[in-house]
């Protein structure tokens, strides 16, 4: 699941010559890199230079990428590209609205079974992602 957000983010950046990548997510359970390190790692093995990714290593929830990427962006006016998985663009669209970010959805691919599974559990943290992204 998250090679194919990445893969959808790089070639995102080679299409924007003046692109930043902003990299989110902590380290969560037994890991020992963070999720965002991760993502760098691999981009940059790809040909993307340091000096285009931003990471945030501390965001563990969906509320937290979006509250802690939106420290990192100076201008909140500015078109924003939001890649993530299509089960969870939704929520991720809403709470991105709410915290005032200009977002343009490009949800990546996942398989029929990934997505059934994730399903599962992406309603009630919508609930609980909205309402805490309403009172922001």
């Amino acid at each position: 699941i998250l090679i194919d957000r990445l893969d959808l983010a790089f070639n995102l950046y080679r299409k924007n010559k003046n692109a930043k990548l902003i990299l989110t997510g902590g380290t969560i359970g037994k890991n020992s890199i963070s999720e965002a390190s991760a993502m760098s790692n691999f981009l940059l093995e790809s040909g993307v230079p340091n000096d285009d990714i931003v990471l945030e290593n501390e965001a563990t929830s969906t509320f937290e990428n979006i509250k802690f990427t939106r420290e990192l962006i100076q201008d909140k006016s500015k078109k924003v590209a939001l890649v993530t998985s299509d089960f969870h663009i939704s929520r991720a669209l809403v709470i991105s609205k709410n915290m005032g970010l200009n977002v343009i959805p490009y949800p990546s691919n996942t398989t029929l079974l990934d997505k059934t599974k994730r399903l599962i559990g992406e309603y009630p943290r919508f609930l609980v992602d909205i309402t805490r992204s309403a009172i922001y």
